[in-house]
């Protein structure tokens, strides 16, 4: 299977794989301190996840293995170019890379205020997604015509895809799909 115009498609399902590993450490985190989520709590527990895999657990991930729990499915591992591992620090700055400009959350905020400020609040919440949606599609793009995303090239860092084998892939989808399928119906309903 050639999965080279699929590698950014990849990473993108790891990506989502990986935050469910921080929903259920979350999730724990609440059960065991008696808390629980509810509408009022539900930005906090998605800032909170967002935090918990961006700026703790993926950077530790990657400094010590080269690869995360999605990453490892899918048989994708990252080193520094000329050095091999990644340290901490090299590894925080490309998670906060991703969340912003990988995902988008950098222009959310602009986005967020321009229609609370023209007075659409509404608009807020098919905004985001939507955003999120251009901002995976320019980075696809990117990817084939350069072979790497610009901030893996800005920070020296390579990125290796092995063929991770159907069974593999039909796992990473089935959980993916499971995970997000139901809330992505929530948002078009």
């Amino acid at each position: 299977m050639n999965t080279k115009l699929f590698h950014p498609l990849l990473r993108l399902i790891a990506i989502g794989l990986n935050i469910l590993v921080s929903d259920f450490i979350l999730i724990a985190i609440f059960a065991i301190s008696g808390h629980t989520i509810n509408n009022q709590s539900m930005d906090l527990a998605v800032l909170l996840t967002l935090a918990l895999w961006f700026v703790i657990l993926e950077p530790l991930l990657l400094a010590g293995w080269g690869t995360t729990p999605a990453w490892w499915l899918l048989r994708i591992k990252m080193e520094k170019a000329e050095s091999g591992k990644l340290t901490y620090a090299q590894a925080l700055v490309r998670s906060v890379l991703v969340l912003l400009f990988g995902i988008g959350y950098a222009a959310v905020p602009f986005v967020a205020l321009m229609f609370i400020y023209s007075g659409h609040e509404s608009y807020v919440a098919l905004a985001t997604p939507l955003l999120m949606l251009a901002f995976a599609i320019g980075n696809y793009f990117y990817f084939i015509n350069h072979q790497s995303f610009y901030w893996d090239k800005w920070l020296g860092i390579r990125i290796s895809h092995e063929n991770p084998g159907w069974i593999r892939l039909a796992i990473a989808l089935i959980i993916f799909l499971w995970a997000y399928g139901g809330w992505f119906l929530s948002i078009i309903r």
